[in-house]
This record gives C-alpha cells, structure tokens and sequence, in this order.
C-alpha cells in the first residue's frame, strides 16, 4: 500500500510538471526578442561589464601587428661547419649583431661546439641563446 502511494504521488507530479510546461510553452510569446541594448542594460544591472569598454582595440591591433611583423628566416647550416663558419651564416643572416658574442656565448655554455647539420627556421626576434639550442647536437 504505501508503494503504491508513493508511486500515485510521483504520478501526479509528473503529470503536473508535464501540464504546466506545456501550458507555459502556449502560453510564450516566441516573436519577440530581447534586444542586444535590452540584454546590455539588464546585465549592467546585475554588475557586470562590457568588455569593449574597457579594452584598448588600438592597442590590440598594433599588438597584433607587431607580433605578426616578426620576420622567418631560414638559414642552412653546413655538415660539419664550425663555430666561426655558423656565426658567419648568422651574422650575413642578421640574426646576430656580432660574431664574436655568438662564439664567446658557446664558449661561456661549455658545449662540444657540435653543429647540426641542415636547413632551421628562426625569428628576427631569436635570441643567441634560442637559436644556439636549436642549432647544437645535444649529447
């Protein structure tokens, strides 16, 4: 008895739930729409922030300008080049300002001065160090 009590209860509410969404669903206008300065006022209302308020598009733009304006430059480095003939590719390459502080950097890392041997791709905005790790034959 008190099973089937409780199943009728359950019944009922969901009969219940079932009834009243679908009256609340005829009973909905679906033509209109709020609009986006009706959505903008209501959600000020309740704290929050338009972020187009409170970025800098100028500044993102020139960001984006700047962080795509970084040139690619490919270099080839020769099967067993030295320390001097690598510098001499990334110097005529403009990838370092001075030859002498790439060789003085290898020096001051104590690696075996290993080259790879191939074609790497580097950014203008590269760094001794960057490039050094991608050009050194790790052991």
């Amino acid at each position: 008895m008190k099973k089937t009590m409780m199943f009728a209860i359950s019944l009922g509410v969901g009969i219940g739930l079932v009834l009243s969404s679908g009256v609340a669903i005829l009973h909905l206008d679906f033509t209109s729409k709020a609009s986006s300065d009706f959505i903008k006022a209501e959600a000020k209302k309740l704290g929050m922030i338009e972020p187009s308020e409170y970025i800098d598009k100028k500044q993102i733009q020139s960001e984006n300008i700047s962080s795509d304006s970084q040139k690619t430059i490919i270099v080839e480095i020769p099967n067993g080049a030295n320390d001097k003939e690598v510098a001499g590719i990334l110097k005529e390459k403009n990838l370092i300002e001075s030859e002498e502080a790439f060789i003085k950097k290898i020096n001051e890392i104590n690696i075996q001065k290993k080259f790879q041997a191939g074609k790497f791709e580097f950014t203008d905005s590269d760094s001794i160090e960057d490039i050094i790790k991608k050009i050194i034959i790790e052991d």
